[in-house]
């Protein structure tokens, strides 16, 4: 018996007659979401980094040579604030892992650049980032993995849909308040 089991006994009780299903779905998706970062933030620490740090180099890497991005690109890849993008970015101009240049083309727009010095930083991390997913995942048998990745796959596209059609219904109730 595990943390969710108990809670959902203890809900089960205090409710009965009530199908505590999606409580026990939801307590596991995030008691499992809560460990799995706690397991690779602790490899982080031991690569000098957070996971905040980790996200950002990472949205910069994934984008290939030269490694740049401008901070409105990377608060839509972090799905973040504005404010939380800037507060990262210092953290990490800081240490020396990023620097902030404006745009050859229009010096308005500022861009994010790894540095050398990030991009040491980051390859180890992800390394071991890698690792340790990997030791978690293995073990599941295949068919566990395989069931995992499209029963989330599946969560994601309904509330990726819930947030992409509340998106829509928000651009038009703007609109006709204007």
């Amino acid at each position: 018996m595990d943390a969710v089991d108990i809670f959902t006994a203890q809900w089960a009780a205090e409710k009965p007659g009530v199908d505590v299903y999606a409580l026990e779905a939801w307590g596991r998706l995030k008691r499992t979401a809560n460990l799995f970062e706690k397991a690779l933030s602790q490899v982080l620490d031991e690569c000098d980094l957070n996971m905040a740090e980790f996200e950002v180099l990472a949205a910069l890497v994934r984008m290939g040579p030269p490694y740049e991005m401008r901070p409105t690109e990377l608060t839509r890849s972090l799905i973040i604030t504005p404010g939380a993008v800037t507060a990262r970015l210092t953290t990490l101009e800081r240490r020396g892992f990023i620097a902030r240049r404006p745009h050859v083309e229009d010096r308005r727009v500022q861009l994010v650049a790894l540095s050398a010095m990030g991009l040491r930083a980051f390859e180890p991390a992800l390394g071991q980032i890698i690792l340790r997913c990997e030791s978690i995942l293995d073990e599941l048998n295949l068919e566990e993995h395989d069931n995992l990745l499209s029963s989330l796959r599946g969560l994601m596209k309904v509330l990726d849909g819930e947030n992409i059609s509340a998106a829509v219904e928000d651009v038009a109730v703007d609109s006709t308040v204007a």
